[in-house]
């Protein structure tokens, strides 16, 4: 009967672990994959009447961003001005 009940058990823990490990793992990659992210390249924006370097998710409603050929933005807009479009 002991022995029924470990061959149960130590499966289960041996499982246990290695959904453990895996978790950790996918965690550390995501990490990565967030600080990659926060790496990218930075955004003109004209913010309290002057232009400054920001990323581009930290743009808000009411900011003018300046964009440049092949800048991606996570946002909505208007165009204001442009040249060659």
């Amino acid at each position: 009967m002991i022995v029924e009940g470990t061959a149960v058990i130590i499966p289960c823990i041996v499982v246990c672990l290695c959904n453990f490990a895996l978790g950790y793992i996918k965690e550390l990659q995501f990490g990565e994959l967030n600080i990659r992210l926060f790496d990218c390249k930075k955004t003109s924006l004209f913010r309290d009447k002057k232009f400054v370097e920001r990323h581009p998710y930290e743009i808000k409603v009411g900011d003018i961003v300046q964009l440049m050929p092949g800048s991606t933005i996570p946002a909505d807009g208007i165009v204001i001005k442009g040249k060659d479009l």
